[in-house]
């Protein structure tokens, strides 16, 4: 009995020495692990100022051409594509009614001028009036322009090119009957160049100048940047759609840019927004709604996610462009956010920067 004692007593405090070492061992925290997170850094980006729009590429000057009579078309000596010279004949009616129209009103003007010559005789020699006379020379001269008209109509019975360039289109086929004024064939004359036309809203018109200075890319030349110029704005928005014309003239276009292209145009305006904008990687954006959305801002001293809320100014590329909210040379997250919460530690790579 008393040796159980003595052991009992050597057991306790062996047993309350083991229990309190491991309550020490439960108040001492595990350090906090930080999540990895790839960072950006918010950037000014002036470059989101430029006026962005698509248009389609034409020869500056681009005529349709008609017969001014009617008729049947006899010949077409050119296609689509083929290049033309100035003078060049192009296509022509059945000349037949035409040359028999100009035969009867010759033959209207010589009687009417020998009617004339014969009443002036006799009026010289006392035979005729001078109301006789009169009416002959009114005769004549009606003859005259009724000749003079059916001669110039004879002469738009035949197509020729306005200038060097090339057939864009053709409308009709030999053996079509024509009306007077219907289109035959569109014809661009490549001495005045290649433009561009964009359509603008009046909020981004508004800021742009003559000359100011434009890029613009075609897929089918794979991206290229084709650089040039505005050089006519638009002074009245059409009515269905509300847009302004604006016309962009290529400095040294490429040989392979053709009119009917459609690309996509850059402006940079002269007149820039009063507001300066900041742009970070879209992949920053956790949430959006309208213009709204938000960050993870990382705190420069903590390195904790803060939790950011920001005024989304646009998307261009694969930048979110940033009104407020943010200031340039803040590092946020930029992969990685949707995994974090407000306060979270992190951690990061070198960061990266906004991509435009």
């Amino acid at each position: 009995m008393r040796v159980s004692s003595v052991v009992f007593a050597a057991i306790v405090p062996f047993l309350l020495l083991i229990g309190c070492s491991d309550k020490k061992k439960e108040d001492i925290k595990k350090p906090e692990a930080a999540i990895p997170v790839e960072t950006a850094i918010v950037a000014e980006a002036p470059w989101a100022s430029d006026i962005e729009a698509a248009g389609t590429v034409k020869l500056k000057s681009e005529q349709t051409l008609s017969f001014k009579v009617s008729g049947l078309i006899t010949h077409f000596y050119v296609d689509d594509g083929d290049a033309v010279t100035r003078g060049q004949k192009l296509a022509s009616l059945d000349l037949t009614e035409v040359n028999a129209q100009k035969s009867d009103a010759e033959a209207r003007v010589v009687e009417a001028q020998r009617a004339f010559d014969r009443a002036e005789a006799l009026q010289k020699k006392g035979f005729g009036t001078v109301a006789v006379t009169d009416a002959a020379r009114r005769a004549l001269m009606t003859a005259g322009t009724s000749r003079d008209q059916i001669n110039f109509n004879s002469a738009w019975a035949q197509i020729f090119a306005p200038a060097d360039g090339i057939v864009l289109h053709r409308f009709a086929e030999p053996n079509e009957l024509m009306n007077a004024g219907e289109p035959v064939l569109t014809v661009g004359d490549r001495t005045e160049g290649l433009i561009m036309r964009v359509p603008l809203s009046d909020q981004q018109v508004v800021r742009l100048r003559m000359g100011d200075r434009a890029v613009a890319r075609f897929r089918a030349l794979s991206g290229e940047d084709v650089v040039g110029k505005v050089t006519r704005i638009g002074a009245q928005a059409d009515p269905q759609t509300g847009a302004f014309d604006v016309e962009l003239t290529f400095t040294n276009p490429p040989p392979t840019l053709m009119s009917g292209m459609i690309g996509s145009s850059s402006i940079t305006p002269s007149v820039m927004p009063t507001v300066k904008l900041l742009a970070v990687p879209a992949t920053a954006l956790v949430e959006a709604t309208g213009d709204g959305g938000y960050v993870y801002r990382i705190d420069p001293v903590t390195d904790r996610a803060v939790h950011t809320t920001i005024q989304v100014g646009g998307i261009r590329g694969n930048a979110v462009l940033v009104r407020s909210g943010l200031a340039a040379g803040d590092r946020v997250v930029a992969a990685g956010a949707a995994y974090l919460s407000d306060g979270d530690l992190v951690s990061s790579a070198s960061p990266t920067l906004s991509a435009r």
